[in-house]
């Protein structure tokens, strides 16, 4: 057991939060780059607006958050305002306007000890800390795969827009290939031309980003005007931005069947064993691979299934234009329809499938017809049976 020291905060109650920022686009949204606003006096009262009761201040922080917390009873009707011509607003957010909430005040009622949150304040105001600054924002990056095999590229095209209220100078676009994994090595390095206020601009990295690693990993695409001074993956210097990407490097390609016209056949399946083949045939199913090496293990790991039976071996058995597949039939799969699709190990999907294949009826036992003037192995071998009737004469009952 122990003892608790600490203050035990009274039971059901209620906490207003938000921010309170500058909103130069009026979008009402708190973007990347938009400055909040610091000692702004907020104003929480019972009642509505148009009649408020007992009234509270808050002022925002530096990060232009703030926070109130009401003891029971929490439940009724409130009114939370920021009145910019009293102090000390009238000093900090005058001239400008508000973009979120209309009049710059929220009604709303609250149950017993809900909290509400994100109650936040736009303000457009022209001389707010920053609004002269420029805002570079990455609006787009267009990969041209996130899934890729090793030893491969990833082509990067990155636009970049000037948010801000002046000319963008000095900055650069920066790949970080593996970020997170070490020292950060760009894989990508190009200055970005003075940008004028709502200017943007295009980069293609092409080829671009090469990876020779197996595995997934974080593309950091930074815009930044101290990378290479600080060497500082996460810094976007005064005014930048970032994106983080994800990509699958695979040891292998999962599209490498998807130019192909395959031609699936199906085998007979023998009673003795119940193995089925299915192969499939095209121009190249192992591409790149040295035709001598196709008589051994297969350099492409693929797998296969009909229904939900794994084929227990798949391979090109020496050919490089075909795939051999074999299954196990149980018994009472003979004559159905089952979906078939081929796989390759991490890959999300299935490389090829086919919604239904006929599974083959069994083959006919080898051997005699039966008939009564069958000799003795020949009527065994038939299923019969054979009796002796005298020294000379002899029978075969069939099944």
């Amino acid at each position: 057991s122990y003892e608790y020291s600490g203050n035990v905060p009274p039971a059901n109650t209620s906490q207003i939060s938000g921010l309170v920022y500058n909103d130069p686009n009026e979008n009402g949204l708190m973007d990347s780059g938009e400055a909040p606003f610091d000692g702004v006096q907020l104003v929480l009262a019972s009642g509505s607006c148009a009649s408020p009761g007992i009234s509270q201040t808050a002022l925002s922080a530096a990060d232009g958050s703030y926070q109130f917390e009401l003891s029971p009873p929490t439940a009724g009707s409130y009114c939370l305002s920021i009145d910019p011509l009293t102090p000390p607003n009238d000093t900090i957010l005058i001239p400008g306007n508000f973009t979120a909430p209309p009049l710059g005040q929220y009604e709303f009622t609250l149950t017993e000890g809900e909290d509400l949150t994100d109650q936040d304040f736009g303000w457009d105001f022209q001389f707010s800390p920053g609004y002269s600054d420029p805002n570079l924002v990455i609006t787009d990056v267009a990969l041209s795969d996130t899934t890729i095999a090793k030893d491969d590229w990833v082509t990067v095209e990155v636009t970049v827009e000037n948010q801000g209220m002046s000319t963008a100078s000095g900055y650069d676009v920066v790949l970080i290939p593996y970020y997170g994994w070490g020292p950060p090595n760009p894989a990508g390095y190009e200055s970005i031309p003075d940008l004028a206020p709502g200017a943007s601009h295009t980069i293609t990295f092409s080829p671009g980003v090469f990876y020779n690693n197996v595995g997934t990993f974080t593309l950091r695409v930074l815009v930044t005007d101290d990378w290479y001074e600080l060497g500082d993956p996460d810094s976007t210097g005064t005014a930048g931005d970032y994106q983080d990407l994800e990509i699958q490097v695979l040891a292998y390609f999962c599209n490498l069947l998807q130019d192909l016209e395959l031609k699936p056949v199906i085998l007979s399946l023998p009673p003795d064993t119940r193995n089925l083949p299915v192969y499939l045939k095209a121009a190249d199913v192992f591409p790149g691979i040295d035709p001598e090496q196709l008589a051994g293990e297969p350099l492409i790991p693929y797998g296969a299934k009909i229904g939900a039976i794994e084929a227990y071996k798949c391979g090109p058995q020496g050919f490089p234009d075909r795939l051999y597949c074999m299954f196990n039939i149980p018994e009472g799969m003979e004559g159905t329809e089952q979906s078939f699709q081929l796989t390759l190990p991490d890959c999300p999907e299935p490389v090829y499938e086919l919604p239904a294949i006929q599974i083959p009826q069994l083959e006919p036992v080898k051997g005699p017809t039966c008939s009564a003037d069958l000799s003795e192995g020949d009527c065994i071998g038939a299923g019969g049976t054979f009796y002796r009737l005298t020294d000379k004469s002899a029978t075969c009952l069939c099944p």
